[in-house]
Parts: structure tokens; sequence; C-alpha cells
């Protein structure tokens, strides 16, 4: 059986090679279930100045149409791969948030330093 650290360098390296395609279709994703991101963020009620932590970014959404909001957001992801894509989909589209490497069990941020939380992952 796997341990761990194993399972995680596994999951890491999946999602790294998933990376180009999903980069390649983040757009179109967003444009098909960008009902649901909006829907998510309203239901968490994400407004301009809310400070919104996206776990397991994979190419930006919600993490994108939060910050389109006026959110601070930052995005992260396992896969540094998936953290490029949303750092290059956020540049090409202009929209500012941060984005960095970072396994969602082992989240080292300051406790209470987001209004929101997010992970839309599959």
């Amino acid at each position: 059986m796997a341990t761990l650290e194993q399972q995680k360098a596994q999951q890491r390296e999946q999602w790294s090679s998933a990376a180009p395609g999903w980069a390649k279709y983040g757009g179109w994703l967003e444009r098909q279930l960008g009902v649901l991101s909006q829907r998510l963020l309203d239901a968490a009620s994400v407004k301009a100045g809310a400070r919104l932590l996206d776990l397991a970014c994979g190419s930006g959404e919600p993490a994108l149409s939060a910050a389109r909001r006026g959110a601070r957001v930052l995005a992260t992801d396992l896969s540094p791969q998936m953290v490029e894509a949303t750092r290059r989909r956020a540049a090409r589209e202009g929209v500012e948030l941060e984005v960095r490497v970072m396994d969602l069990e082992e989240i080292e941020l300051p406790d209470a330093s987001f209004d929101v939380v997010t992970c839309a992952a599959a």
C-alpha cells in the first residue's frame, strides 16, 4: 500500500500531466460551467474586498470569477503546472490574483486570513 506521501506525489504528477489540457480548455470550461462558479460565489456572498482562498484551483475557477468581482484572491493547487496555468490565464485576461503551490491538507497561512474558502475540485 502506498504511503500518504506517495499518494500525494502520484496526484501531483497526474494533475501536472493534465494541466496542459486544462489550460487549453479553461476558457471553454468556464463558459460551460460559469453559472456554477457564479452560484458558488453568490452563495458565499463574495463581493469586492472579500479575501478568498481557492483550494485546488485547477485552471482558475472560481478564483478568476471571484477576482473579477473585486475579491482579493489566493488561488492554490498541489500541482505547480496547474498554478502556472492559472497564473498565465489571469495575466492573459487581465485579472489580478495571487497564485501559489499549496497542499490543501497542509495550509500554511495564519488563522482567519480569509473571509471565504472555495474548492470546486471534482
